[in-house]
């Protein structure tokens, strides 16, 4: 079993109707971001979330092929993400 990665969007996209954790962020400084994960699948017209997101850019998703808790995925490197 592979360890969960997160996978930066604009490198690859994860499967239609398949709901998955994803990263998501408010805006862009400088310093630093926001970051927030939900539930959500990519259809056709875009990202639905399971429930209102806290922010709605997606930057990432989540490769894993285990069900993970909130924590854990928390807790899942970020290193190379782009924002």
């Amino acid at each position: 079993m592979d360890d969960p990665c997160w996978v930066n969007l604009c490198e690859s996209k994860p499967m239609k109707d398949k709901e998955l954790w994803v990263m998501v962020v408010r805006g862009m400084t400088t310093e630093s971001y926001d970051v927030g994960y939900e539930r959500a699948e990519l259809k056709k017209s875009g990202w639905r979330f399971r429930a209102k997101p806290e922010y709605e850019k997606v930057v990432a998703w989540l490769k894993s092929d285990r069900p993970l808790t909130r924590q854990e995925v928390s807790d899942v490197p970020k290193g190379g993400i782009r924002f």
